[in-house]
């Protein structure tokens, strides 16, 4: 609860200068202050023009479908979580079997393969150096 009250009053923060350009900010474990009606919610639909957000959360589900309608980019990763693969399969039935079968350090982008000639996914690989 406090951790949730400390990133509000934050994001309050970067909300009230938004006039300026505030670069990227990175939110771990994003579904934790991903509430509807929250300042979280406004910064997202209002921060494209001073900058990025990059929220990270482990079930795509967890996070409400109006906040990732305004993500420009939503990569998915390989999941098993039922809530994840409902919703996914909610816009193609093919879209639950594969990211069900990505591999490790793979990624697909919801957005381009929602977008694209289907039998050709879009997809990103983590690379280590």
């Amino acid at each position: 609860m406090a951790a949730e009250f400390g990133a509000e009053l934050l994001l309050r923060s970067l909300y009230s200068g938004l006039s300026g350009v505030i670069g990227t900010v990175l939110i771990d474990e994003f579904h934790h202050v991903a509430r509807e009606r929250s300042i979280l919610d406004t910064l997202l639909r209002e921060s494209r023009v001073a900058g990025r957000i990059v929220g990270i959360t482990q079930s795509l589900s967890d996070v409400a479908p109006s906040m990732l309608a305004n993500f420009g980019y939503v990569l998915v990763g390989n999941s098993i979580h039922p809530g994840d693969l409902a919703y996914l399969g909610s816009f193609y039935p093919d879209l639950q079997r594969l990211v069900f079968s990505l591999p490790p350090r793979v990624f697909l982008s919801l957005r381009e393969y929602l977008s694209s000639p289907k039998g050709v996914p879009p997809l990103y690989a983590w690379l280590d150096d």
